[in-house]
Formats: structure tokens, sequence, C-alpha cells
């Protein structure tokens, strides 16, 4: 979303850290509640309307005015998000950055479920297509067996001991690159425990 738009304060969040966290502790007052913030933050990232934004925050324990101050931080992504909408109701049909299409079913005026389905296709589609490119700059690792591709998620096994580095230097890499470094591509690595088996899963940023 931040390389998408170009939105300077979401790009400011993720390169701090834990965006999420941060949205909550910062702009939230919800210490400690990044699932609540990320909740939110997705809410308002496709489409809720702003009233009924601001009263689930409310309802998740965060003073009505700073919610209101959190979600007027994004403008350039708000922009963004109209020019989605305005290129759908022109053409009928949004794009990832990779030239995939999503076409519009419907006529008229978009409906908030066509606003949602708009923004959702651009980002997740653009994500899922960057993971792909991943899985294949990871294939010719050679200690590398994949066990399982999960969404945003990689399980896989090894023997070496540089080679999670290697893994993850290639999800960063291709993140990077296909997003013109707009953003700095994030992965992890966690392990996955199973009998003493040297897995680990990847986490994609």
């Amino acid at each position: 979303m931040a390389a998408l738009s170009g939105d300077e304060e979401l790009k400011r969040l993720y390169a701090a850290g834990d965006m999420y966290d941060l949205f909550a502790t910062t702009h939230l007052g919800l210490v400690g509640n990044r699932k609540a913030a990320k909740q939110l933050f997705l809410s308002y990232a496709y489409g809720m309307s702003r009233k009924a934004l601001i009263d689930a925050a409310f309802a998740l324990g965060v003073d009505r005015q700073k919610a209101k101050e959190a979600f007027r931080l994004f403008q350039q992504y708000e922009n963004w998000k109209k020019s989605v909408w305005a290129e759908f109701q022109r053409t009928g049909r949004v794009t990832t950055v990779f030239g995939n299409h999503y076409r519009r079913t419907g006529a008229g005026q978009l409906t908030g479920k066509e606003q949602r389905s708009a923004v959702s296709q651009v980002v997740q589609g653009t994500a899922s297509l960057i993971f792909k490119r991943a899985l294949l700059a990871v294939a010719p690792i050679g200690d590398v067996r994949v066990v399982l591709p999960m969404h945003d998620a990689l399980l896989f096994e090894h023997t070496l001991a540089d080679t999670p580095a290697k893994v993850i230097d290639a999800f960063e890499g291709v993140m990077t690159d296909v997003l013109n470094s707009m953003v700095n591509g994030k992965a992890s690595i966690s392990d996955f425990a199973e009998l003493g088996r040297p897995e680990h899963g990847f986490q994609g940023g």
C-alpha cells in the first residue's frame, strides 16, 4: 500500500518497524494491542466508511478525536484510493503492477463493495504476484526444499546454516525490485519445530 500509493506516512510507519504495533502505540493509544490496530487499519485501507471506522475504534477503546486524527494522516493514500475507484468507474477494470486485470461486471456508480474490491485487487493482487515471483527466486537455492507455500508465507526445509539468509535475501530483493524501491522489502524467518527437524517458515512483509 505504501509503495503503490506513495503515501509518506505509510512509508514511514513501514520503514520504522512493525507498522501495526507502531500505529497502535503512536496514533491510536492502543499500547500492546497490535491486533486491534491491524483490524482498524485494514478496515480503513479497504474502504470502511469514516463513521463506521470511528465507531469501531471507539468500541475498541480509542478516543474518538484521536481516531479521527489518526485516519487523517494518510492523505496521499486517500487520493490514491480515489484514483483506483475513478479508473474502475471509467474503464471498468483495475490492474496490478504486473498488468493483471480485474474487470467490473456491474454498471453505474460504484457500490461500496466494488470500491473495496477494486483496492483489494490492486494491493492483494500485486502482493500475490510478488510472492509467486519470490518463490521462483528461491527455487534455484539448492539447499531449499519447499514444503508448503501459504498465502504470504513459505514453509521450507534446509540443511545448511546460511540457507535462511539466502531465502530472506531472495524475498526482500524481489519485493524491492518489483516496487521500484519505493519501499525496501522485508522478510523474516522463524522456526517451525517438528521433531527437531531444520524447517523454517518465511513471513513476507
